[in-house]
């Protein structure tokens, strides 16, 4: 059958978390983030992962360490699984003989070790999660034991991130969804997330409009301001018989 091979191109950038928790000054700065670049993000790793699940594939590590971030600013999914060394990563938990990222995983992938496309769905809502925190770790302060596996048995859902729209946190709600059959495809999240682009394009377009009105406003107060201000300066600088009213006392008569 032959050796196969897996090529992948040269990746200048950083990972996404790196992206947007923190890294140089530059494309990459989280001060240069907004809402679009976020979203964008999410756009880019769920139109990978629908490709995936096309070609019947699954990831099984989707999170944001395993997401590179290019010059661009093109989010690409990718895997370190073999590069890595997760026996001194706390993200990996033992589990029986292996070290499993126990935080991005789905009920069934924790509890049933099945790993599916929806698996992969539950795992990208997680990574939503986290970039719409800007690249906190999730289930922050909870530690893994028996405790957190009953909280995940039981349905728990982690709260709103910072700066997730509200229909985002929709997205992953969806995703995390106990029976796997009720979450979200790929091919909808793509589209749920398209939609969201442009709307929020749309309403940056709408605000840079306004923005350029109250600026060409402001110019124009400017401008005029400056006139009045030189018109007071003339003023003050004429003599007593300049500033005399130009009119006369009426010496006319009327018969």
């Amino acid at each position: 059958m032959g050796v196969r091979h897996l090529y992948m191109d040269l990746q200048q950038g950083q990972r996404s978390g790196e992206c947007t928790h923190g890294g140089d000054r530059g494309a990459g700065d989280p001060s240069a983030l907004n809402i679009q670049h976020l979203l964008r993000f999410s756009d880019h790793v769920a139109q990978a992962l629908n490709f995936l699940a096309s070609k019947n594939c699954i990831h099984r590590d989707v999170a944001a360490r395993n997401v590179l971030v290019s010059d661009s600013l093109v989010a690409k999914i990718c895997d370190f699984g073999l590069a890595r060394d997760i026996m001194n990563d706390s993200n990996y938990v033992v589990r029986g003989n292996a070290r499993l990222p126990v935080k991005w995983m789905s009920p069934e992938s924790i509890f049933e070790c099945l790993y599916t496309v929806q698996s992969d769905v539950w795992s990208y809502g997680i990574l939503l999660w986290e970039i719409f925190s800007l690249g906190r770790n999730p289930y922050p302060d909870v530690v893994v034991d028996a405790r957190f596996y009953k909280m995940i048995r039981c349905g728990y859902q982690m709260s709103q991130p910072d700066f997730a729209p509200d229909e985002m946190y929709k997205i992953m709600r969806m995703c995390w969804s106990l029976e796997p059959t009720s979450r979200p495809t790929f091919r909808n999240i793509v589209q749920m997330i398209s939609a969201l682009l442009s709307e929020t394009s749309e309403q940056q377009q709408q605000q840079q409009q306004y923005e350029n009105i109250q600026q060409e406003l402001t110019q124009r107060f400017e401008s005029m301001q400056c006139v009045t201000d030189k018109t007071n300066e003339d003023d003050h600088d004429k003599t007593p018989e300049e500033q005399r009213p130009l009119t006369h006392s009426n010496n006319y008569q009327l018969y």
